[in-house]
């Protein structure tokens, strides 16, 4: 029997942003499964959840809905959120409400998606967190993992087995859109967390539910998904309108001749001005950028900083939840689970860091 890795996945507050690190676009959770980067996704396109409705006085009500209401309609609007360049669902994600819970913390071994209020171990919360998902998984396949005190077997690569979300008792939320000074809006924040849950990682962009970092300005409080949020979410659990309404970017980055590892390619719309998402080039170069809509673009390609004195991303930056694009010398898992890194170079295509 394999015990499930665990891993934490915070919203931090914005003053932290000098001492967290930051990823790109649209990514999911990876496993490194026998050698090939695997994203992490629940078994099928049905997530169930459950709400403790234990919460203090730091939540406000007034000029919003209930809790309960906020979570509901955070997770509707994973599942049935339109792409706006064809007005198409692009995922066939479904989220179901299955009742309420009494747990306090998480609980890696339940296999029950709680999302709490109430969690009173401080060390849970490290100074700037606003909430934090705590994610587990296992892979490969066929592994036997214990669910309940019942033995259970993945069918998945890498596969989601629990997801639990505790937001900070001590942080002031209200379940308004209209937040009152120092206030969290609930939903901005529950949108993020769940995004986790379903097994995606934080990303570069700014406008992104996904971004890291939140702030009690409107700016900070974002409550509808951005493209990059749904591009993500179709990538995991794809409705045949994903494949059908978008194309794929492929090439090869070198220098010198020879391909280059881990340069940032960036997607720029030529209508507009944006990027709408990002890759890292694998070690040979190569870069294959899936769910890319329809319309004209340039590509922008960035080396990475050799260090964080002389510019935003280094590789270390990508050191991951279990392996990826860290350097040999830098620690890339955490310690705490089970299975650490065999110090090579895992190149996935989608992969993230692991933000503390």
């Amino acid at each position: 029997m394999n015990c499930p890795s665990v891993a934490r996945r915070w919203l931090l507050a914005v003053a932290l942003f000098s001492v967290s690190c930051m990823a790109l676009a649209y990514n999911p959770f990876q496993d490194d499964v026998s050698g090939t980067p695997q994203p992490s996704r629940w078994p099928n396109d049905s997530v169930t959840y459950y709400v403790n409705p234990t919460t203090g006085s730091n939540i406000s009500t007034t000029g919003g809905g209930s809790v309960q209401q906020v979570i509901d309609n955070a997770f509707s609007m994973w599942e049935s959120t339109p792409a706006p360049f064809n007005n198409l669902v692009l995922t066939d994600l479904k989220a179901t409400d299955a009742g309420t819970s009494s747990l306090t913390a998480p609980n890696a071994n339940d296999c029950q998606n709680v999302i709490g209020f109430d969690d009173t171990n401080t060390a849970d919360f490290p100074t700037g967190t606003i909430a934090f998902t705590e994610v587990s998984t296992v892979s490969p396949a066929g592994t036997t993992y214990s669910c309940s005190g019942q033995q259970e077997t993945s069918v998945l690569p890498s596969q989601l087995v629990d997801a639990d979300i505790e937001f900070n008792p001590q942080i002031q939320f209200t379940t308004s859109l209209s937040p009152g000074s120092n206030q969290f809006v609930l939903e901005s924040v529950a949108l993020h967390e769940i995004g986790h849950l379903l097994g995606l990682d934080h990303s570069g962009l700014a406008d992104a539910v996904m971004f890291p970092f939140g702030d009690t300005t409107a700016a900070g409080n974002r409550t509808s998904l951005s493209l990059d949020d749904l591009l993500g979410i179709a990538f995991l659990y794809p409705s045949p309108n994903f494949a059908a309404s978008t194309g794929e970017l492929s090439g090869t980055v070198e220098l010198a001749g020879t391909g280059a590892f881990a340069a940032q390619v960036l997607v720029v719309d030529v209508s507009t001005g944006n990027v709408i998402m990002d890759r890292l080039t694998n070690a040979d170069g190569t870069f294959n950028i899936l769910g890319v809509p329809p319309g004209n673009y340039n590509l922008l390609v960035l080396p990475l900083a050799p260090n964080e004195s002389v510019g935003l991303y280094t590789l270390g930056d990508f050191s991951g939840w279990s392996c990826g694009y860290g350097e040999n010398s830098e620690p890339c898992c955490d310690p705490t689970i089970d299975r650490l890194c065999s110090g090579k170079l895992a190149n996935p295509t989608n992969y993230t860091g692991k933000f503390y």
